[in-house]
């Protein structure tokens, strides 16, 4: 009965070491597989922001343009127009001034 108890314990001994490398080695798989996992999450995440960008860029000249098309088709200048207006009148004072100056 001692010879069978003691190739029992030798065969569960042996079997917790097994399970123990099996174990440590599951662990390490793991480990490389979530270091995977982090590193295509970064990758996919730069590639979202990236686009994202893109898009924000687009949205923003779409907006733009059907802002100014509004605008025009209302009749509102533009920043540009009113500048220009101004500069025709700055000149047109100094002309006037000009003519009454000389009078």
């Amino acid at each position: 009965m001692f010879g069978a108890l003691k190739y029992l314990f030798l065969y569960l001994y042996e079997a917790s070491e097994k399970l123990d490398e099996k174990a440590t080695a599951f662990a390490e798989q793991r480990k490389v597989r979530m270091e995977e996992f982090r590193q295509e999450k970064l990758a996919k995440a730069q590639e979202v922001k990236k686009k994202i960008e893109e898009k924000k860029g687009e949205t923003s000249e779409k907006i733009k343009s059907q802002v100014r098309s509004v605008m025009k088709e209302l009749g509102v200048s533009t920043k540009e127009e009113i500048d220009e207006v101004k500069e025709l009148l700055a000149d047109l004072n100094k002309k006037v001034e000009g003519l009454s100056g000389k009078k």
